[in-house]
């Protein structure tokens, strides 16, 4: 389930901002990234595990930093996974308007129908529930992990050792673009990390294991996808180009349907429980809002799925990530006892957390 959240719309993304700023500056950003992002789940994991009860990020904010941290993550948290959730409308129904038009379907359909259609299947599919969505998310998870591995095998034309090794003079640290945002949405998965410790029923050792397991896992599988499009020039005006074989052709939109229909139904049911939780809406009213909120953003944005992962990376989910540091953080001195001071490690690991996100917003901002 986590590896379904976290294998989405971002994934799409990475290959052209691997081209754009050559491999060993990528790689060493997005696997940097990775290992924060790991720690920010397990931090995440530790709240809900020390919480013994159902919590999100906005309701654990209020008990340890009053109501300032609370209406911060009241903003922050439903509008990464809003966010995120309008960009999987946008691209499911591309990849929907794709399928039907490789299988030769008589259907012919306005784009903005497809992403219609896409929002009622997945609406639908979050409210039969979460365990049977679990269950059948595992079987769409593997396939997706097969398909996007056998996808960069297809289109793996070229030696990938000879484009690394000419990238070595081609890259560049450029100010002006590091693909922060789009590596960070990449690889969070932050909204599901509460089911995770549920489904497990908080069983600490296996819930780490898991989220472990899980959050490497995506970024290994993503990066393989990035590196092999990278080297086989799968990239063209700053987007992902895939020109595979063609008895092959259907593999791409059927990834990318997968990749973000799995991740937009464990937002959906992470943005009904925030309502429900911290902000004590009816369970009607959380349904509504959940499913319904991305919906009206589709209507309403442009619908540019790479701007809008790049705010929703940089902004939102770099201001979750500080938040989640600094709430385990005093969570931990408060049960402890204040006369217990923290663990050289846990704080310095708090700081790296911090002073990386911060750094992605001020760039943001700033670049």
């Amino acid at each position: 389930m986590l590896i379904g959240t976290i294998i989405g719309a971002g994934i799409f993304a990475l290959p052209a901002a691997f081209t754009r700023v050559g491999f060993w500056p990528a790689t060493v950003l997005f696997w940097f990234l990775a290992a924060v992002v790991l720690v920010t789940h397990l931090f995440f994991a530790e709240i809900h595990l020390w919480e013994g009860a159902r919590v999100r990020l906005a309701g654990a904010a209020k008990r340890e930093f009053g109501p300032a941290g609370f209406w911060l993550a009241t903003l922050t948290y439903p509008l990464q996974i809003i966010g995120a959730n309008v960009a999987y409308l946008i691209l499911g129904g591309d990849f929907l308007a794709a399928l039907a038009k490789h299988w030769s379907m008589p259907i012919q359909l306005p784009l903005l129908l497809w992403q219609l259609l896409f929002w009622i299947g997945a609406a639908w599919s979050v409210l039969i529930g979460l365990r049977l969505v679990a269950k059948l998310e595992s079987l769409a998870t593997w396939f997706l992990i097969g398909s996007l591995l056998l996808i960069a095998v297809l289109t793996l034309r070229s030696s990938w050792a000879i484009a690394v090794a000419q990238s070595w003079s081609s890259g560049k640290w450029e100010l002006t673009f590091v693909p922060f945002g789009v590596f960070l949405f990449s690889l969070t998965g932050l909204s599901v990390i509460g089911e995770v410790v549920e489904i497990l029923r908080r069983r600490r050792q296996e819930v780490y294991r898991a989220i472990t397991v899980g959050s490497l896992g995506a970024a290994l599988i993503s990066w393989v996808f990035a590196v092999a499009l990278f080297a086989a020039g799968g990239t063209r005006g700053g987007e992902t180009i895939l020109l595979l074989p063609a008895p092959w052709g259907w593999l791409l939109p059927l990834a990318g349907f997968l990749a973000v229909a799995t991740s937009f139904i464990p937002l959906a049911e992470d943005l009904k429980e925030t309502c429900a939780i911290d902000f004590h809406f009816s369970e009607r009213a959380a349904w509504g809002l959940a499913l319904c909120l991305p919906l009206i953003l589709l209507f309403l944005t442009a619908r540019n799925f790479l701007a809008t992962i790049g705010v929703v990376g940089s902004v939102f989910g770099a201001t979750n990530g500080i938040l989640v540091a600094l709430v385990a953080w005093h969570m931990y001195a408060r049960r402890n006892g204040t006369r217990r001071p923290p663990a050289f490690g846990r704080a310095l690991l708090v700081g790296i957390v911090v002073a990386v996100y911060l750094g992605g917003i001020l760039h943001w901002f700033f670049f």
